[in-house]
């Protein structure tokens, strides 16, 4: 199936125009420039790493349209014309502005009305109770203090920590919107919780949770703010990644990281602190990419391309990173959580008020199953390893694949 996905890619990228030559209507939308970049995405799934940076080089180049990193990282996650379609959207999925679509609301197919919702529920999905939202999801405390590791330049924290994750930072007293979750002002003892009693902390990206434009989370399919599916930095990074793979630590691909570095204002990376690719391929997967994409839907995709479900080392670490404290306690949310140490039940799953999200992990359970009526209605559809209950480290390592070791920075 991969492979059929890789040359319906390769076949978009000669059969539609660019974001320049295509007119308003392109920018953001389905472009040459678009099916390139998840061309590489399907490469790279493959570990074609070769391939996946001969196009991603000539996305740089400008060969599928222009595309650049906007000066103002927020700027990629804000609603109105202003800011949607920019320079760094490769493709994402179009909604109308709050208070420009329609009223009704519908979640089946079934709903045919002209006036229904052209938005999404995913701000009702993130959003701590206390605003309205849902609290369904949420970060966790790993993400938090990676964000917190590592200052500027000019001493303050990364500025992605504040579309990220809605906490309450001294830093942001002069930042863009200042202290708001929504319009209420957040102080030095405010620190939003989830209200779901499941630990983590509240996200901010995807949400108006600090656009400072309305007083609480609209819910139901109201939020307007496009989701920006694949956007310019994935290109330096995944070049970067695969640069990686093919030569090993090179001053390219350590300059492909610093321009994404240099828009959240932080030092250079030193091609000398990096001895070999597997250090530098930690870098990329355990810094960079969770801080510049921190909850926008892709992570999951990077853990099995990279087989970190496969060895004990990744599996682990997996573990530590998803770790929380089962708590709605302000005081305690932010915390990190040493899942080295934390005490664990007879089945292996931590003890309370703790838990990870791998708590319940199955080998060989790392897709979701194919749904049976598909494979009912389509007799040359197979099952994944959900469905059959196998293990997928037989495949990845058939395949001569590896997986990098996990490195301490």
């Amino acid at each position: 199936m991969l492979l059929q996905v890789e040359k319906d890619f390769a076949e978009a990228m000669t059969l539609l125009p660019s974001r320049d030559a295509g007119g308003e209507w392109a920018k953001g939308r389905a472009t040459c420039g678009a099916a390139a970049g998840y061309y590489a995405r399907a490469l790279m799934m493959n570990h074609k790493y070769a391939e996946a940076l001969t196009v991603l080089k000539a996305i740089i180049a400008g060969t599928y349209g222009h595309y650049e990193l906007m000066k103002n990282y927020g700027d990629n996650f804000r609603e109105g014309t202003a800011y949607e379609n920019n320079a760094e959207s490769l493709f994402e999925v179009q909604f109308l502005d709050y208070g420009t679509q329609g009223t009704d609301e519908e979640w089946t197919p079934v709903n045919t009305s002209s006036n229904a919702t052209q938005a999404h529920a995913i701000e009702s999905n993130f959003c701590p109770g206390p605003f309205g939202g849902w609290a369904d999801l949420s970060a966790t405390p790993w993400l938090y203090q990676l964000f917190k590791q590592e200052r500027t330049t000019d001493g303050k924290l990364d500025p992605r920590l504040y579309w990220t994750i809605g906490t309450y930072e001294a830093d942001w007293e002069s930042f863009e919107n200042g202290n708001v979750c929504f319009k209420k002002e957040m102080d030095a003892l405010d620190n939003i919780i989830t209200n779901n009693n499941n630990g983590g902390l509240p996200i901010a990206k995807w949400t108006n949770m600090r656009t400072n434009l309305y007083e609480s989370v609209v819910t139901g399919l109201h939020c307007g703010i496009n989701l920006r599916m694949m956007r310019y930095s994935d290109v330096l990074l995944r070049a970067a990644e695969c640069e990686n793979e093919v030569s090993g630590p090179t001053q390219q691909a350590i300059d492909w990281i610093n321009q994404v570095r240099r828009r959240a204002n932080l030092t250079d990376l030193n091609p000398s602190d990096f001895t070999d690719k597997d250090k530098l391929f930690e870098q990329i997967a355990n810094v960079e990419r969770p801080k510049e994409f921190g909850c926008e839907f892709g992570r999951g995709f990077d853990l099995i391309r990279w087989g970190f479900f496969y060895t004990d080392d990744r599996l682990q670490q997996l573990k530590a990173h998803g770790a929380v404290i089962l708590s709605n306690d302000p005081s305690l949310v932010k915390n990190p959580v040493d899942y080295a140490t934390l005490p664990k039940n007879d089945d292996k799953k931590l003890a309370k008020p703790y838990k990870t999200s791998y708590d319940t992990f199955v080998p060989g359970h790392e897709f979701i199953p194919i749904y049976q009526g598909l494979l009912n209605a389509n007799p040359n559809l197979r099952g994944n390893s959900a469905n059959n209950n196998t293990y997928n480290a037989v495949f990845f390592t058939e395949q001569g694949w590896s997986v990098h070791p996990v490195v301490n920075l």
